[in-house]
Order: structure tokens, then C-alpha cells, then sequence
């Protein structure tokens, strides 16, 4: 087997010196390559780090929140605890509450809106879901229902969706007769 100084004795100085020259050129690139990979995986690490910071947000604030804190205080201490920017957590609680609560109100309103195709009045939808018949006419409005006119049997619609109760009736409900 040949050991590369036994090829390179053989080579003249021009020869050796523009391989030498090459192959410093190709340290060179090799070397910016493994520079801008290690920067890449530092930045990708710095990114996922960010990421999981930002997804956890809502869970510190309410961790805080729960603990007694006011909506101000939690958000320091949650900024404190991520290295974040308070106005970055308040933004993110706030992008949090937003969908959580836009979700619980299509849900609400795709139940008003069938009960509406059921044929029931808008008092009848509102005592099902504890809202005031003008705000479910609103909401009605807003959307194109088709109301049914043959209302279903009591019994189905109350399987179906039963009335909201509030304490009082059930007291009333309760209370022994004659008293």
C-alpha cells in the first residue's frame, strides 16, 4: 500500500503547490459549511425553544392565575419565568382567550341555530341555553335558518336539549306542599 507522501515525492514543486492550494480551498468551504450547520442547528434550537415558550404562555399564566395572582401579575411572573417580554405573554393570553372563547360560542350558536330548524320560539331557545330571546333573535338574524313549524313532542325536545334550570325553580320544585 502507498502512504500519500510516497505519491506526492514523485510530483513538481508547481504541481505540489497548486494541490496544496486546492486542497486549502476545499478546508476552507469545508469549514464555512460546518460554521453555517452548527449556526442553523443553534437557530433551529433557539427557534423550537421559542416555540415551546410561546405555546406554554397561556399554561404559566394560568398556573399564576390559579394561585391567586391577578391577570397583571400573572403575566409578570409568567414573563419572568420564560425570559419573555410581558407584552409578548399579555399578546399571547389574550390570542388564547380569543379562540377559546370564539370556539365555545360557534359551538353555542350551531345549538341555536338547530334548535331554531326544530321549530322552537326564540323564548323556547333562550331557556335552553340561558341567553335572553332577543339575543338569540340577534344571532338568528344573523344567519339563514329555516324554522320548522311542526314543533317536536316535549319529550324529545327535552331529551334532545332539556331547559336550564335556574336555583329558584328547583327550590320551588323541591319544597314539600303545603308549606
Amino acid at each position: 500500500m502507498l502512504s500519500i507522501d510516497e505519491t506526492l515525492v514523485d510530483l513538481d514543486f508547481n504541481s505540489l503547490f497548486r494541490l496544496a492550494e486546492w486542497h486549502e480551498k476545499q478546508a476552507t468551504v469545508a469549514r464555512a459549511r460546518a460554521h453555517r450547520l452548527e449556526q442553523r442547528k443553534a437557530t433551529d434550537m433557539h427557534i423550537d425553544r421559542e416555540i415551546k415558550y410561546l405555546q406554554t404562555l397561556p399554561q404559566y399564566v394560568m398556573k399564576y392565575l390559579r394561585q391567586g395572582h391577578d391577570l397583571d401579575g400573572a403575566i409578570k411572573l409568567a414573563a419572568d419565568h420564560t425570559d419573555c417580554p410581558p407584552l409578548t405573554v399579555r399578546a399571547r393570553w389574550k390570542k388564547f382567550i380569543s379562540i377559546k372563547n370564539s370556539a365555545d360560542m360557534a359551538q353555542r350558536n350551531r345549538l341555536i341555530k338547530d334548535l331554531a330548524e326544530f321549530g322552537l320560539t326564540n323564548e323556547q331557545i333562550g331557556k335552553r341555553v340561558a341567553l335572553h330571546k332577543n339575543s338569540v333573535s340577534r344571532l338568528l338574524s344573523k344567519t339563514n335558518v329555516k324554522r320548522n313549524r311542526h314543533i317536536l313532542d316535549v319529550r324529545t325536545l327535552d331529551r334532545l336539549c332539556p331547559p336550564k334550570r335556574s336555583n329558584h325553580t328547583r327550590q320551588k320544585e323541591s319544597a314539600p306542599e303545603g308549606a
